[in-house]
């Protein structure tokens, strides 16, 4: 089993990890493809699937105006991170992992002074929450607690915040991202080596993907079954399109570790280029998951 590493060297730039096992993953190159696993869920049919996956505003000044607030689609690529920002940069939503909770600050912006935070609460949540994430109103946030394995949903942030409904994930979720109208939540559970689709209004389980024998089927491990535990998730994205369609986007979800490619010298003088990253993505039109290969730059 992997070493879990210390928090103190992992944050929302998880995927940049800079120890020799794991490399920095460039998403946007892909220089080599496997075998593809079947995404669940979606109004589209689906191809033939293996058993692996199973159902389970730009650079105006911040105003806060209610055109701003009452969004009903992100304006940007969603990812979780230690710390978010609403739309309208009048909200700021902090996971304190080794406190439990998540505080919630008000910005304003006093004309020729300084940005001036207002805490506005402090909200218990599980333990160890990794990420959090704002909806496109800033009023609804979504937490991954490592610990407890769980997603919880924060309501009411603008008005009275508080902890809303939590659903139970996979082992140790460390990232999390919303589709451009925060219709759904992608976990990243990252020693399971799945990742799991939430309904962001009911909290409930919609699918859940095994990326293990994704990675299997790159030959990057050798030739092992699949099991649990070999791929190890870390962070997730979801592009935005900007159009108002929810399954036509993609989800790209960085592999922690890298792996072997060539082998090691007795001098270790090609330590730091023996290893590549991996990465996965869906796309959502197109039902399909597949691990790609991207060097280190």
């Amino acid at each position: 089993m992997p070493i879990r590493p210390s928090d103190s060297n992992v944050d929302a730039q998880d995927s940049s990890y800079s120890h020799s096992s794991a490399m920095r993953v460039a998403a946007a190159v892909v220089l080599g493809s496997a075998v593809a696993i079947a995404c669940s869920g979606g109004d589209e049919a689906a191809e033939p699937a293996p058993p692996t996956t199973t159902a389970d505003a730009g650079d105006a000044e911040p105003t806060g105006d209610a055109s701003v607030t009452g969004a009903t689609k992100l304006s940007r690529a969603s990812r979780g991170s230690a710390l978010d920002i609403s739309e309208d940069d009048t909200l700021i939503a902090v996971a304190n992992r080794d406190v439990d909770s998540v505080s919630i600050f008000g910005v304003e912006y006093p004309q020729g002074q300084p940005p001036v935070l207002t805490m506005k609460a402090e909200i218990k949540t599980c333990a160890e929450p990794q990420q959090v994430v704002l909806t496109p109103n800033g009023d609804r946030a979504f937490v991954a607690c490592r610990k407890d394995q769980k997603l919880m949903r924060l309501d009411s942030l603008r008005t009275a915040p508080v902890a809303g409904p939590a659903v139970a994930v996979g082992s140790e979720p460390t990232g999390v991202a919303l589709t451009p109208k925060a219709t759904a939540a992608w976990v990243a559970n990252w020693m399971d080596g799945t990742v799991m689709e939430i309904d962001a209004n009911t909290m409930t389980v919609k699918s859940t993907v095994d990326l293990n024998a994704a990675l299997v089927a790159t030959g990057a491990l050798g030739t092992i079954a699949a099991r649990p535990a070999l791929a190890h998730p870390r962070s997730v994205a979801i592009t935005n399109n900007k159009d108002d369609l929810e399954n036509d986007e993609s989800v790209f979800v960085t592999e922690f570790f890298g792996q072997q490619k060539e082998t090691l010298a007795a001098d270790g003088s090609n330590a730091d280029i023996a290893k590549q990253g991996h990465s996965s993505i869906c796309t959502a039109g197109k039902r399909y998951w597949a691990d790609f290969v991207a060097r280190a730059s």
